[in-house]
């Protein structure tokens, strides 16, 4: 059963992208027969389709933060080893959505029309403090741009990661626009220092 769950959750998000053209809402009935399955467990799951939507999106972040966390945090934190730490994060997001057609659009879409932060988190600095732990304060104060620049690169990230999609030569297009990014970003850290 659990793995009907999932199913249903992975259904919401490609019939989503399936008919983003349309912007029209997905009913269970169309989840139930993506599944396989009948409407009464989709309910069984989810008191609605508003609860699904969200779990959705939740599961989405979740999948995104673990890709994060796997981003070594430096032991020692200079204006480089912050620039080095945030080409990692931009790797790992903008990577994850550009091989997630799907799970990028839903995200982007749930993030403009609903809520950018998952449930529990009111901010980016909540979000973020949730993966530096105790390296937070010290990468503000090395960084004191750092909030801003991560909010930045996920902005970027989600927006952008539709291009690499539709490209004839994605790892090109990904190679140049992490470059482009990182510049920017690299001689705002370094005129901070």
């Amino acid at each position: 059963m659990v793995n009907k769950k999932q199913d249903i959750l992975d259904a919401y998000i490609e019939l989503s992208f399936i008919n983003r053209q349309n912007r029209g809402t997905i009913s269970a009935q169309q989840v139930a027969e993506y599944v396989g399955c009948s409407k009464v467990l989709i309910f069984q799951y989810y008191s609605n389709m508003d609860e699904l939507s969200s779990v959705c999106f939740h599961s989405i972040c979740h999948e995104i933060k673990d890709e994060i966390r796997k981003v070594y945090v430096p032991d020692t934190i200079t204006p480089e080893s912050v620039m080095d730490y945030l080409l990692k994060v931009w790797e790992r997001f903008f990577g994850y959505l550009s091989s997630n057609p799907p799970k990028a659009h839903y995200f982007v879409s749930y993030s403009l029309n609903r809520s950018p932060y998952p449930t529990g988190y009111s901010s980016s600095d909540m979000i973020v403090k949730s993966i530096l732990g105790e390296e937070y304060e010290h990468f503000l104060l090395e960084c004191p741009d750092f909030i801003l620049i991560s909010e930045y690169l996920v902005s970027v990230a989600a927006l952008t990661a539709n291009m690499v999609q539709n490209s004839s030569d994605p790892e090109s297009v990904t190679e140049k626009i992490t470059r482009i990014i990182m510049d920017g970003i690299s001689s705002i850290i370094v005129k901070r220092s």
